[in-house]
């Protein structure tokens, strides 16, 4: 065994560790191992992941680093760091690390899938497109590359060729519920409300917690003119997430069309104490108090 490399089976333990997210006992291990084979890049790289996971990012991006410092040849570290600047929200370097991990290994497609989606993220959308064609190449029954390409083509307007990559999707992955859920938004900008409905409903029998797709269903009863229907759909989102701010707006929304103008403010201004910087909130608040006849205070929120 070589002196300078910790013995396999502290690797298959570490690894286990992380894969079962025992991420105390992983990050215990790995700093052992880093200090005792400061050269050996899998402890870092599985130290950037631990606390990546246990929410210490900042801190995981140095770890990575000295991941790839160590083998400047590794895609997935690559694509891992990449990951973290995605959620930091450091989109252009982020971009450059997925790019780094598709050229070092050229069917990479986790990385060209992670490249197209922040490529979207950016506005980029035709290099999006052409990202996720090169995924789909790669592999044709990758789900989440139809799923993928679905979002960025409608954000094009490109509905028909959007619904046709989420129903690809979920023939090649039926439990892929965000398929269903993005597919019933597409039916439902088309107008087709009842089969929005339906495709929501059936992202719910796969995941019954999936608060996204009941916030839609409420709004597709609001469009109906099902109020009272449309409160308990954004209603039962809360009993999933209480601070889910979107459905307070819904609410609000709703009670406005009602003609409930205090109970609507109130709702806005719950969903404006969970997120303070929700504009829309603020606009919709101000139209209610417009209609109260309290024009300082609309203003105010305008």
């Amino acid at each position: 065994m070589n002196p300078e490399s910790p013995s396999n089976e502290q690797l298959k333990t570490l690894l286990g560790h992380f894969q079962n997210r025992r991420f105390n006992e992983a990050e215990i291990l790995a700093k052992s191992i880093t200090k005792e084979f400061p050269s050996h890049k899998f402890a870092w790289k599985i130290l950037g992941a631990v606390f990546k996971q246990t929410g210490r990012i900042n801190e995981s991006i140095i770890f990575m680093h000295k991941s790839i410092q160590l083998d400047p040849q590794d895609a997935e570290a690559h694509n891992n760091l990449g990951v973290i600047y995605q959620d930091l929200g450091r989109f252009e370097e982020a971009e450059a690390s997925y790019t780094k991990a598709t050229i070092l290994q050229e069917n990479y497609i986790e990385a060209y899938s992670n490249l197209g989606n922040i490529l979207k993220d950016q506005g980029k959308l035709d290099k999006a497109v052409n990202v996720h064609e090169k995924a789909i190449s790669i592999n044709p029954n990758y789900s989440d590359a139809y799923y993928n390409m679905g979002l960025t083509l409608k954000l094009l307007g490109k509905l028909e060729e959007s619904k046709i990559c989420y129903s690809k999707a979920i023939e090649l992955n039926p439990n892929h519920y965000k398929a269903y859920n993005n597919l019933g938004n597409i039916l439902q900008d088309k107008g087709e409300i009842e089969e929005a409905i339906i495709a929501y409903n059936k992202a719910l029998l796969i995941n019954p917690n999936y608060i996204e797709a009941y916030n839609n269903i409420g709004n597709a009863f609001k469009d109906q003119g099902k109020l009272e229907d449309s409160i308990k759909s954004f209603k039962k989102t809360l009993s999933i997430n209480p601070n889910y701010a979107y459905a307070y707006n819904n609410i609000g929304n709703v009670l406005k069309d009602q003609g409930k103008l205090t109970e609507s403010v109130e709702s806005f201004k719950k969903a404006l104490s969970i997120k303070p910087d929700f504009a829309l909130a603020l606009n919709n608040m101000g139209v209610a108090l417009k209609y109260q006849g309290k024009m300082k205070d609309a203003l105010e929120a305008f």
